[in-house]
């Protein structure tokens, strides 16, 4: 039994994970585990202490099995691990998956690890350490393990702590996406980008083929005072150039992106200029976050904002980040989306469309895996909802 917690990155390192026990003979349990995994996420108290809950959980729940702690790992955890008698294991075998997880389409193929970008807030360079990309030449290994056990995915998921840093044999992403693509049709969606890009890295990701629009680029914050605070490397013009030249090489370009509120000294005008910031970017899907003191960071060491300030600024950016996305899907009403169709569920398809958008549509004669053009009638709770128009590629089986 395995739990997942935080980014793709640790969902690609948990099907790694699971391949490996694969191999040497175990299976996913369905009943009363002898091993369980919590791949765990620390960039936050918060995610922290679920993590750790939830191994306190199994322990509790399947007292013969071995609990062990994986991922993002802190000291303050590891101690708490190990006083209940919780392994840690921080490795990760160096296999192949040679099978999809059971009803996943779409792959996480990690091909990154590290960041050096030293953020006064993020604890990740201590835990993940500096930038190290994969070769090239391996990363087609694991692509020939999928393609020869007839497991390949509709959509390929590139993930890595932060994939704009690849770098091999002197070429970077968008020289491994042309690569992939000239051996293999699935399409590809890119993982986290971290802000400033390299002078034409969108222009040359749009020359490639089957690239789905759809970019995770985090902000952080609109104001220019906190993202020095942050130690960010850019200011909120910066970024915002970089969302113009995104929608001006990709059509229909989701952009998604993430947001602390609370940070040590952010003060009335700061955190307005983020929500104007958000009323102008036009982002697809905001995740937002409360300022999380990570032991062993420079943010930790800041006074903090009082805990009625954060509480009453998280209702204010909570009701900006869900009017943006709304509009946005509204924009595809009457449209067709490519959706590659994930989950069966009765009569019904979900999946998701290149342009990141959840979609929900009759299944007709769709298998799981095609991709599908959908056109779209209406939204209801968060889905786009529409007709099968005609399958666009089938998938491997």
């Amino acid at each position: 039994m395995i739990k997942t917690f935080g980014c793709k990155t640790n969902r690609a390192d948990s099907e790694k994970i699971i391949s490996a026990l694969c191999g040497e003979g175990w299976s996913l349990s369905r009943g009363d585990p002898s091993l369980c995994i919590v791949n765990s996420c620390c960039v936050t108290a918060r995610s922290e202490n679920k993590a750790l809950k939830t191994a306190l959980a199994f322990k509790k729940n399947h007292p013969s099995a071995e609990v062990v702690l994986s991922g993002c790992v802190t000291d303050s955890l590891k101690e708490a691990a190990l006083e209940s008698c919780i392994g840690i294991k921080l490795k990760y075998p160096p296999v192949f998956a040679s099978v999809l997880p059971e009803g996943r389409q779409r792959y996480f193929l990690k091909i990154q690890n590290g960041c050096d970008n030293f953020c006064s807030y993020c604890i990740v360079p201590t835990l993940r350490g500096a930038p190290a990309s994969r070769s090239r030449e391996n990363i087609m290994r694991e692509l020939e393990c999928l393609e020869n056990a007839r497991a390949f995915p509709s959509e390929l998921v590139l993930t890595g702590t932060n994939i704009n840093l690849y770098k091999d044999q002197g070429g970077g992403l968008p020289d491994l996406i042309n690569t992939i693509r000239k051996r293999y049709k699935a399409r590809i969606r890119l993982g986290s980008l971290e802000p400033p890009f390299e002078e034409d890295f969108v222009k040359k990701l749009s020359m490639a083929a089957n690239i789905c629009p759809h970019f995770p680029v985090p902000l952080q914050s609109g104001s220019n005072s906190v993202l020095k605070k942050m130690r960010r490397k850019y200011s909120a013009s910066d970024f915002m150039k970089t969302l113009d030249e995104i929608r001006r090489y990709f059509d229909k370009a989701a952009v998604t992106t993430d947001i602390i509120y609370g940070f040590p000294g952010e003060s009335e005008d700061d955190f307005n200029e983020t929500l104007d910031f958000v009323a102008q970017a036009q982002f697809s899907k905001i995740h937002v976050f409360p300022f999380s003191a990570r032991p062993g960071t420079l943010a930790a060491l800041y006074p903090p904002l009082k805990p009625s300030v954060i509480k009453e600024r998280k209702a204010r950016l909570l009701a900006a980040a869900a009017k943006s996305p709304e509009d946005y899907r509204r924009k595809f009403i009457g449209q067709g989306l490519e959706v590659v169709a994930e989950t069966k569920i009765g009569e019904w398809f979900y999946g998701t469309s290149d342009n990141y958008l959840k979609v929900k549509f009759p299944a007709g004669k769709a298998l799981p895996g095609d991709i599908v053009r959908v056109e779209v009638e209406g939204t209801l709770g968060g889905f786009m909802n529409g007709a099968a128009a005609e399958t666009l590629w089938t998938a491997n089986r």
